[in-house]
């Protein structure tokens, strides 16, 4: 048995706890040892003192029954011993498939840090080429921001000429526009003066109509009973009237209400306008009058 457990033993390295177990193993041996030799001296004794029959069948019952015990005990303790090995055994057993799990893991963690690694380098070298691409993809949207740009900046230069070119034109077809206009009105302020002159003079008229007198409005196809405020005063301060320059808007207000007050209106140009029309004609001269009387005053209380 002994040698049975040294075997095992030296199958694997020993340790404190199998050292242990061996002591114990040979304690045991020596007890065996000692217990036999101890109980043979012991009989020889007892046997030499006593040699009748019934002492000697007293011990050998008794011898009986201790070599049963002790075959028992044999028993026993071989159990012990077998039960000890088996237990070793299988710590052996169970230590061995540890080491086995232990390098298995061991292993699988080998792989699994090697996986890692492989797809560590795939994901870095995949984040690289997508480096690259955003990269390249930015410098080409630059370039093409660029050759935009400056499409657009050409575009614009030359838009930039062509409304430069139409607003010229425009402006100079509306300076012409307004120059042709400013001299429609300048025409009708002369002849406005012109029909006044006229009216002054001593040549006889008997056949003047209203609407051919010199009424101070601008308005053309304006009927003369559509004299209003507002046509009056555009006409009365229009900065294109010519011959008026130093002239306050007071002094061009009284100049025209000395035209038409209504006795020297009335004295004057009534005779020389067609007897149909003339209730039409005071009618009207009295409503300029009243205009020009409501301007002046409005100018006296501009002045205070």
């Amino acid at each position: 048995m002994e040698k049975k457990i040294h075997e095992t033993m030296c199958h694997g390295p020993m340790n404190a706890e199998d050292d242990i177990f061996l002591k114990q193993i040979k304690a045991l041996r020596i007890d065996h040892v000692y217990r036999n030799e101890l109980s043979k001296h012991r009989d020889v004794m007892l046997r030499a003192a006593d040699l009748d029959e019934e002492r000697i069948q007293e011990l050998s019952s008794r011898d009986e029954k201790a070599k049963q015990l002790k075959e028992t005990e044999a028993d026993e303790k071989r159990r012990e011993k077998e039960r000890i090995v088996e237990a070793r055994i299988a710590e052996e057993k169970r230590r061995q498939e540890e080491r086995i799990a232990e390098e298995k893991r061991r292993e699988e963690e080998r792989l699994a840090a090697e996986e890692a690694r492989r797809a560590e380098e795939e994901r870095r070298e995949t984040l690289r080429r997508l480096r690259a691409d955003i990269e390249r993809c930015r410098r080409e949207a630059e370039e093409r921001a660029e050759r935009y740009r400056k499409a657009m900046e050409e575009e614009a230069r030359k838009e930039a000429i062509r409304q430069a070119e139409l607003r010229k034109a425009r402006e100079a077809a509306q300076a012409a526009m307004q120059k042709k206009n400013d001299d429609a009105i300048i025409q009708q302020f002369i002849l406005y003066d012109a029909k006044w002159a006229e009216l002054k003079s001593d040549v006889p008229h008997h056949s003047i109509m209203a609407a051919q007198l010199p009424w101070p409005i601008l308005v053309n196809n304006t009927p003369v009973h559509a004299i209003t405020y507002n046509l009056v005063q555009e006409f009365v301060f229009h900065p294109l009237r010519p011959g008026l320059d130093g002239k306050t808007r007071r002094d061009k207000v009284k100049m025209e209400m000395l035209r038409y007050h209504p006795d020297k209106f009335n004295s004057r140009i009534l005779d020389k306008v067609l007897d149909s029309e003339r209730g039409l004609v005071v009618e009207l001269g009295g409503s300029v009058a009243r205009i020009l009387t409501q301007m002046m005053a409005e100018e006296v209380e501009s002045e205070k």
